[in-house]
């Protein structure tokens, strides 16, 4: 049954819906697609057409529901395949339980759109047998968009990381603060690239001890006052180096382990750190619920980073009072003596 506030919109478009299907030669345009496409086509051309056939089905769909009448099967078995986000959804929510549908559920959970993905995840958890619900596990909250928007794997310069080749971003998996991606390669085979250069894979506590290390070295008090002066050296700004560096600390403030000890399914996690500051580190592991080798790159949040943005009024503040702290004290001899 459908939500109550789709039904509502069903009623209140239906007018404005009939008169856009009205106006869409669909029969001229099977009949091009028919003609000119396939299935598997491409091209800019056929994925258009497709779409428009799509979305004509979708509105087709609203209106006989809105009608009282139930879906036929072949506008379900097209849904459940459909690349457009609102019939493919629609689809998993009305379509009769059936191997079809739980297979377009399956793979429906890594798709582009939220709003798919939580049509699978509601037909997986009511339907999926035990292996397709504990996959689940690894389904992270995330924006929950009322009209289909679709998610973009991250910007490599945020990740900070270099992508290992061939590895698939999985959207259920993945949000703001998370990048997962997987492959079937051995995780032995992915520390080996992620290792390169003399970089060390460690253990969770092995990464706690140096992390706590390397921020013992970071606050020494002259550290600062060395970075500002290499950066005057340089010819450089010194308040955007003392920044640059003041926001690199943030890594340290944070546990990479925290998500994965002891979690179901997380077999011998290791830790490699993209950078000596620790701001991002790649945590690899045998997934045992997603069957594959998971790569996973924990990312602070949007409002965590700009936390982190400070101006350089504040920087300076910062600067003069350590230096203030450096100085000798100065005893001062009492009067009259």
């Amino acid at each position: 049954m459908l939500p109550i506030a789709q039904c509502l919109v069903i009623l209140a478009l239906g007018t404005s819906i009939r008169a856009q299907s009205e106006r869409v030669e669909v029969e001229a345009l099977r009949q091009k697609y028919a003609a000119s496409c396939t299935p598997s086509s491409t091209s800019d051309a056929c994925r258009q057409m497709r779409s428009k056939l799509e979305y004509a089905l979708y509105t087709k769909l609203l209106l006989s529901m809105e009608d009282g009448e139930t879906p036929s099967p072949s506008a379900i078995e097209v849904g459940l395949k459909a690349e457009t986000p609102q019939l493919r959804a629609l689809a998993l929510q009305v379509s009769p339980q059936s191997p079809a549908r739980m297979a377009a559920a399956v793979a429906s959970i890594d798709s582009p759109y939220a709003t798919v993905r939580q049509e699978a995840a509601n037909v997986i958890r009511s339907h999926g047998d035990d292996k397709q619900r504990r996959m689940l596990e690894r389904q992270v909250s995330g924006r929950r968009p009322e009209y289909p928007v679709a998610d973009a794997p991250p910007d490599p310069a945020r990740l900070k990381v270099k992508p290992y080749p061939g590895a698939t971003y999985r959207y259920f998996a993945s949000n703001d603060e998370q990048a997962y991606f997987s492959t079937a390669d051995a995780p032995d085979k992915v520390v080996a690239f992620y290792t390169q250069g003399g970089k060390k894979a460690y253990s969770a506590s092995e990464l706690k001890l140096a992390m706590k290390s390397r921020a013992m070295a970071a606050m020494d008090q002259s550290k600062m006052i060395q970075l500002m002066q290499e950066a005057q050296a340089k010819g450089q700004d010194p308040t955007q180096a003392m920044m640059a560096w003041q926001k690199s600390l943030a890594g340290l403030g944070t546990d990479p382990t925290r998500n994965f000890e002891e979690r179901e399914g997380v077999l011998s996690p290791r830790y490699i750190p993209a950078d000596d500051m620790f701001s991002r580190v790649v945590v690899v592991f045998r997934d045992e619920l997603v069957g594959a080798t998971a790569i996973v790159v924990p990312v602070p949040s949007p409002a965590s980073e700009a936390a982190m943005d400070v101006s350089g009024d504040e920087v300076m503040q910062m600067v003069a009072r350590q230096q203030f702290m450096q100085q000798p004290i100065i005893d001062t001899p009492p009067a009259g003596d």
